[in-house]
């Protein structure tokens, strides 16, 4: 168990058989604009789609600089033996008194239902509560993403209702199904 306080966000790196989870490194920023300007893999999300390299390396530099604060853990996940980047696995909202957090995951098409995300989901989680102490993370995604509906379905979080209209989205308010997971639930 870690300290919070002397935990660098910058440092983690986490791994499983297929892949690590780290801070993404400039030398990357290529790689992070091809995923935050692919509008369909934006298209449940609320990020804004990345113009050009320079947006990419602003946002970023604001992500490090988040980390750096610990006001968000924003790892990379990266295929293991090609080192390229392929996601990203995040929490930010991170609450410390009442060890709580909010959930973010993107996932480049190519390697969507491939169980990329599963394997990285598993391992993040059992950081965030086994090292960073949380006692709940929650995730919310729209009722429409039927995919990402299955898939937190799927890793056990459960599904606490439905928010009406809480994100505007192409200039309409969209609905969103918010789940969450316990430290007790996690296996």
């Amino acid at each position: 168990m870690h300290d919070h306080k002397e935990l660098n966000y910058r440092e983690i790196n986490l791994e499983t058989a297929n892949l690590k989870l780290k801070e993404i490194p400039f030398e990357y920023k290529d790689q992070f604009y091809h995923l935050f300007s692919d509008k369909e893999v934006l298209r449940f999300t609320d990020k804004s789609i990345t113009e050009n390299i320079d947006e990419a390396i602003v946002y970023l530099r604001n992500c490090h600089l988040r980390s750096d604060k610990q006001e968000h853990l924003f790892l990379g996940i990266f295929i293991k033996d090609s080192f390229k980047l392929i996601g990203i696995i995040s929490i930010y909202h991170i609450d410390l008194k009442h060890r709580f957090a909010s959930l973010g995951i993107l996932l480049a098409k190519d390697y969507w239902r491939r169980g990329f995300m599963t394997e990285a989901m598993k391992r993040f989680l059992a950081f965030c509560f086994e090292e960073l102490k949380l006692h709940r993370i929650e995730a919310q995604t729209f009722v429409d993403n039927i995919p990402a509906v299955k898939f937190f379905e799927k890793m056990n979080f459960r599904n606490e209702g439905r928010l009406r209209e809480n994100f505007k989205i192409e200039g309409k308010f969209e609905d969103s199904y918010l789940f969450s997971m316990l430290e007790g639930e996690f296996y």
